[in-house]
Order: C-alpha cells, then sequence, then structure tokens
C-alpha cells in the first residue's frame, strides 16, 4: 500500500540513526510512515518485512513463528529501502573523504604561510562541493 509501518519509540525501539535514515529513504521513495503498534498477524500478513539496524542496516525477514512472509523472499520494498540506504552512505562517505583531502591540502598551505593560495583554493573547493560541510577544519 506505499505504507510503511513501524512501532512508536520506546524503550524498546530506540531512535537509532539507520531507523531515522531509513524514514528519510521511505519519504523520498512516497512511502507514508506510520508509527504504531501492529499484531504478530498483522506482520504476518505484510507485503514485505524487515528490522533495521547499524550493523544489518535493513535485513529483510522471511519467517516470522514459523509463517512465511509474503512468497518467502525479502521482499521488493526491502530490496529498495537497502539499496536506497547504501546508494546515500557512499555519496556521502565520498563527500566527507573529499572533504577530508581539502581539509588536509589547506592545512599544508597555511602552515607553508600561503594563506592567499589556500584562501583562492577553498573558494574553488567550495564552488566545486556546492558548499559542503567540511568537518576536519
Amino acid at each position: 500500500d506505499g505504507k510503511l509501518i513501524t512501532r512508536q519509540l520506546s524503550n524498546e525501539v530506540l531512535p537509532g540513526v539507520t531507523r531515522m535514515s531509513i524514514f528519510d529513504v521511505a519519504r523520498d521513495l512516497g512511502m507514508v510512515i506510520e508509527e504504531r503498534a501492529f499484531t504478530v498477524q498483522e506482520a504476518q500478513h505484510a507485503d514485505a518485512l524487515f528490522l533495521t539496524s547499524a550493523s544489518a542496516i535493513v535485513q529483510g525477514i522471511v519467517r516470522l513463528d514459523d509463517v512465511q512472509i509474503a512468497n518467502g523472499s525479502v521482499g521488493l520494498v526491502t530490496h529498495k529501502l537497502r539499496k536506497t540506504y547504501l546508494e546515500r552512505s557512499v555519496d556521502e562517505a565520498k563527500r566527507i573523504a573529499i572533504s577530508f583531502y581539502i581539509c588536509r591540502i589547506a592545512t599544508e598551505f597555511l602552515s607553508a604561510g600561503l594563506g592567499g593560495v589556500i584562501r583562492a583554493f577553498w573558494r574553488a573547493a567550495c564552488v566545486m562541493q556546492s558548499c559542503a560541510s567540511f568537518l576536519c577544519c
């Protein structure tokens, strides 16, 4: 139905970074997020079932209490959420690596007393990176 149903935050459901990132991905994919309680039977009849964690990212579940979920394989929505999450993570890692490299060069120029050169370099880097946040300087 284009709906992602998850339990509300509690002492059993933590506000993890992966969970929040999957919410962002789901919204961008046009899904509606509904935070509420649900029954085991409702979960067993879902089109797809998955859990999120920092280590598993998005892990599809194909069986719950000896009941096969959907057709017994990981759902298309689960695959799409995982794939999009991973693509975004790789893009963010590239931005951070580029920012780190730029900061290292800037530090070397500054320590060599080439402040004017580094300012010009920094302006060019900002334009190139659309002024992404530079985390290391």
